[in-house]
């Protein structure tokens, strides 16, 4: 394939489409020199067309000076070709000197719905010939990071699931925020009340906290009673009410605070 002969094939007016068709296909087999040699037959398959259609438009080719066409000493059916594309361009054929095709073979009939090959996102980038800049729909080569979900950390910890199916019930009604830093404060809390994350989400789902303090009376008190220890007696500070633990926001603010 010569590229300068397709910009130039490309760029010419030859007043018809089919025309047009035909000649890209002969700069498409053509070397450098422009000498080609596809059968009618090569011709009509590549530009789904008739064989009498390609006869008729190479001959207009040749009469408009675009080409010189010669046979082949050698045996071969199929001409040979030489382009000749700085010929001044002729202008538009009237529709009475294009050929009509009338073609009733299988090979010309359109492709019905059921032959077409089904468009897919996953289906090969389009290949063009043409000259101008074909766009690609863009594609996100990274996958989108998974977004971090409380309810599979905590099972992954070794909570069991259906606590961790209240917690997060309970987490939903007092308008918690599951984010990821949310998460961290309360394996800190864990870390510092020296339970295990199964346990202190057990706590949490039984007394229908969103979240807890390390600090709490009320939780060592649970906790130490799931250790069959005596249950720590509560203290009467003010700044803690063991019987209205902190909920939503103001546990998430509580816990940048003690952080």
């Amino acid at each position: 394939m010569s590229m300068e002969l397709m910009v130039k094939a490309m760029k010419i007016k030859v007043g018809n489409s089919g025309r047009k068709l035909v000649l890209l296909k002969l700069a498409d087999n053509a070397d450098d020199n422009g000498n080609c040699w596809p059968s009618y037959q090569h011709i009509a398959d590549q530009c789904e067309m008739c064989r009498r259609t390609v006869i008729d438009h190479v001959k207009q080719l040749e009469k408009d000076g675009f080409l010189t066409k010669s046979h082949r000493n050698s045996g071969n059916s199929s001409n040979y070709y030489k382009l000749n594309l700085d010929a001044p361009e002729v202008k538009k054929t009237s529709a009475k000197s294009a050929p009509v095709e009338n073609c009733t073979s299988a090979k010309s009939a359109p492709p019905s719905a059921k032959s077409a090959p089904p468009s897919s996102a996953k289906s090969a980038p389009r290949t063009s010939h043409s000259f101008e800049p074909v766009n690609e729909p863009k594609k996100n080569k990274q996958k989108k990071a998974a977004e971090f979900s409380w309810r599979d950390s905590l099972i992954q910890l070794g909570a069991d699931v259906v606590d961790v199916r209240d917690l997060m019930l309970v987490r939903k009604e007092k308008k918690a925020t599951n984010t990821e830093a949310a998460f961290r404060r309360f394996l800190n809390q864990c870390e510092k009340a020296g339970c295990s994350v199964r346990e202190a989400v057990e706590i949490c789902a039984e007394r229908g906290w969103s979240a807890f303090q390390a600090d709490w009376d009320s939780f060592q008190s649970e906790l130490a009673s799931k250790h069959g220890l005596a249950p720590i007696k509560q203290s009467s500070r003010p700044s803690q009410s063991a019987n209205q633990p902190l909920l939503g926001e103001d546990i998430d603010s509580a816990w940048e605070d003690d952080l």
